[in-house]
């Protein structure tokens, strides 16, 4: 209940769900923007892109702007942008408007990864840091679960009905309207706070991390978000709504993991969670172009959920444990410019793959993409990363 009761938690749980429902509430709707505008698959799944492109160069900004100038002004104009935009792609005309309010929509959208972490960072101690990603991880996958349903059912009523969901970012808008953040991390010049900022980014540990959440991204937007509901449709007869109930499966095994993280990172360290989720994955992409069946894809599903339980909030909370406050936006700027860079690599990537092998090898590809990244946490990443102590001291936090 005591994280039931703090504004902080609930703000940053508040923007996660909102960033994931950016992407994930149109996934069963994005085959059939082919049908609706006629327009090719590759085409269709530029109004996934078209959100995650702008993260690219204003996820980093947003950061460094949080760092400089306090994280309230930046949460209340990345807030305002993310529900403006997703009003105006609902009364989109024709698809290169909708593609235009997608952009403006993930320019919002893109700091919300970024802001989360931070602000969970800025309001509780070192010791609760793997616990409160944990259940950061937990709404994350609960919202990853519950908006590809709900955005299905939506779009069986009508698809500009599922590009309106983005209204449920007020009540969060004015959370934070409300809830006192940091202010300002530093009163050092410009110069100064991008030297230490580079300084801490380019360390041999968070190169790696920042490299794993790339993958981490590429991979979960090639197979899982890109070819998933394309096997659904087209090997399956799925539609949009059934879609979203077989990915389920996969945002149950990811909060059900993230929401056990803190019990278990205090009997395991985050590199071997890390590495046991890449096992998960790797069973996951295997397995699934051998599905007999439509809901048999729920068990492969699954297992790539429990790995993205263990993997996601393991590297967060990695990145957040030794950095100062005045340098959290830097760091998960940089983070969040390379999520969104996975965001918008994995569509083309795989999408090209499917156009020249098939869907089943898709799934192969991300699993060869899984073994790269679990020779990284096994080969580079343990040898670099030693164990850190917990603190039992709360971050000093300025208030707005």
């Amino acid at each position: 209940m005591s994280i039931l009761r703090s504004p902080h938690a609930l703000l940053a749980f508040g923007m996660t769900t909102c960033m994931i429902m950016g992407n994930n509430s149109i996934v069963p709707v994005v085959p059939l923007m082919r049908d609706i505008f006629g327009i090719s698959p590759a085409s269709a799944s530029l109004a996934i892109t078209a959100f995650t492109l702008p993260g690219i160069v204003f996820s980093p900004l947003s950061g460094l702007l949080a760092d400089r100038y306090g994280r309230k002004p930046v949460a209340l104009v990345s807030l305002a942008l993310f529900c403006l935009g997703g009003v105006l792609c609902a009364l989109a005309p024709n698809f290169p408007m909708l593609l235009a309010c997608r952009f403006l929509q993930g320019v919002g959208g893109g700091a919300l990864g970024v802001l989360n972490a931070m602000i969970i960072a800025d309001s509780f101690p070192r010791s609760e840091l793997s616990r409160m990603m944990g259940y950061n991880g937990t709404v994350l996958s609960l919202s990853t679960a519950m908006y590809p349903l709900i955005g299905g059912v939506l779009a069986l009523i009508g698809w500009r009905a599922t590009f309106a969901l983005p209204l449920i970012a007020l009540p969060v808008f004015f959370l934070a309207l409300r809830t006192p953040l940091q202010g300002p991390g530093s009163s050092t010049g410009l110069g100064e706070y991008m030297r230490e900022s580079w300084r801490i980014s380019r360390s041999s540990r968070n190169v790696l991390l920042f490299t794993l959440t790339f993958l981490t991204f590429t991979m979960l937007y090639g197979p899982m978000v890109t070819s998933l509901p394309m096997m659904g449709r087209d090997v399956f007869s799925l539609n949009p709504a059934a879609i979203g109930s077989v990915t389920i499966a996969s945002s149950l095994g990811a909060a059900i993991m993230a929401s056990q993280l803190g019990r278990l990172s205090r009997r395991y360290s985050s590199v071997r969670l890390m590495a046991v989720a890449q096992f998960f994955y790797i069973a996951a992409l295997i397995i699934f172009p051998f599905m007999p069946t439509a809901w048999m894809l729920a068990l492969p599903a699954l297992l790539f959920g429990c790995g993205q339980g263990l993997n996601i909030s393991s590297i967060q909370a990695l990145l957040m444990a030794d950095t100062p406050a005045g340098q959290r936006g830097a760091i998960m700027a940089v983070n969040g410019m390379l999520l969104r860079l996975g965001q918008t690599t994995g569509p083309i990537l795989f999408g090209a793959i499917i156009a020249a092998f098939g869907i089943g090898t898709s799934f192969h590809a991300g699993a060869i993409l899984a073994c790269i990244m679990l020779g990284l946490v096994v080969f580079r990443l343990n040898r670099i990363t030693a164990p850190s102590g917990d603190g039992d001291t709360p971050p000093s936090r300025k208030e707005d």
